[in-house]
């Protein structure tokens, strides 16, 4: 079956995270050359750094961006291009014969670091990491976002957008040890596409590959879901 996939376009005048997507990608690249070099194994170039979700993995081609990066050049790059590939069609993302190198390397035989689709971290210190990169992406687009987003829809959170308010349960669980804090009165649910917060998530890890959490890629989907839902507000 052929993969469902298509191109997703990011520039620095369009999109309010676009630095610090930039930002992102370079840390992720910077991440797996050092696990990759830990016991000295031999680095191969790579074209692409994923980022997989539950509902939607995203690839980013980042081998120009690496090398645009210098003191003699604007560090950042106007554009970037991603590809939203369904989980379902996990091989196969349309990028054809490049290699894909996930953020996903034995740094010991016994200690794999596993960090793709249906796979849980081994390492809990390498996990934080990456919770920390996607959470800290989200928390400047949100709080970059708030004074507008207020003046939009009011003040009174229970009365902005279904999407709007399970972007602040995120935004309030990554400030909270990274656990959802549903404690508003009167709260009764949010839904972004298939993840439902209600009060019983309170407590809850919001990172990580359970159906119920956002992993990686879907950090940067619920991201561009908000851009295309409230357009308004990311100028």
């Amino acid at each position: 079956m052929a993969a469902t996939s298509k191109a997703i376009g990011y520039r620095r005048d369009v999109h309010a995270h676009y630095d610090d997507l930039v930002g992102l990608l370079i840390a992720s690249a910077s991440l797996h050359t050092a696990l990759s070099s830990y016991k000295a194994r031999e680095l191969k170039t790579f074209s692409v750094v994923d980022f997989p979700g539950n509902l939607m993995n995203y690839f980013f081609p980042v081998a120009t961006l690496m090398t645009e990066v210098s003191i003699d050049q604007d560090p950042w790059p106007n554009e970037l291009v991603a590809r939203q590939v369904e989980p379902e069609h996990w091989e196969g993302s349309g990028w054809g014969t490049l290699t894909l190198a996930s953020i996903k390397v034995a740094v010991q035989e016994e200690l794999r670091v596993s960090y793709g689709r249906k796979h849980s971290l081994t390492n809990p210190a390498f996990e934080r990491v990456v919770c920390q990169m996607m959470g800290s992406l989200f928390l400047r687009f949100f709080e970059s976002r708030l004074s507008k987003l207020k003046a939009h829809y009011g003040e009174t959170k229970a009365l902005w957008p279904d999407i709007w308010q399970f972007a602040d349960a995120v935004r309030n669980a990554i400030g909270h040890n990274d656990c959802f804090q549903i404690t508003r009165k009167g709260f009764v649910s949010a839904t972004w596409r298939e993840i439902t917060l209600t009060p019983e998530s309170h407590g809850r890890q919001w990172f990580g590959f359970d159906p119920a959490c956002l992993a990686p890629g879907d950090v940067l989907l619920l991201i561009d879901d908000l851009h295309t839902y409230s357009p308004e507000l990311m100028t």
